[in-house]
């Protein structure tokens, strides 16, 4: 399972090692935390976007693990990443999330986040909508 989070320059990735804890938490033994630290201000909203995407377990095949290294042994490199790379920002905040989603060649899938019901418009998309997910095949043309 892929736990992706948007990224914040004032928000921190954690990984918990619960067993320190809990001996009982050997079967789940990490937990993950993406945290910010501060002092609230009244009416301030913040929003955690994260993407949740189930995967086939693949094999690490890298002929370098120093940083920058590549992942030849992969067709697909995205692969190497579990897909974290085909997750781009649009836009992140608390009136509008938007995602442009690549998991498989030839696939593009946008998720907006539109709770205050704005009227929103991104290259060719226009809605309204609280919430939309578009899948587009981009290896045949479109109309």
């Amino acid at each position: 399972l892929l736990v992706w989070f948007a990224p914040h320059s004032n928000r921190q990735l954690q990984i918990i090692d619960r067993t320190q804890f809990d001996a009982r938490t050997s079967d789940c033994p990490a937990q993950l935390r993406y945290s910010w630290n501060g002092v609230v201000q009244k009416g301030e909203q913040f929003v955690f976007t994260q993407v949740y995407y189930p995967h086939t377990p693949y094999r690490f095949r890298t002929t370098n693990n120093n940083p920058g290294g590549s992942a030849e042994g992969y067709k697909d490199p995205t692969k190497a990443t579990a897909h974290a790379n085909g997750i781009h920002v649009i836009k992140d905040t608390v009136a509008l999330s938007i995602l442009k989603v690549e998991f498989e060649p030839g696939q593009v899938e946008y998720i907006f986040f539109n709770p205050q019901e704005n009227t929103v418009s991104h290259e060719n998309i226009h809605t309204k909508r609280p919430y939309l997910y578009l899948k587009q095949d981009i290896t045949k043309p479109t109309d």
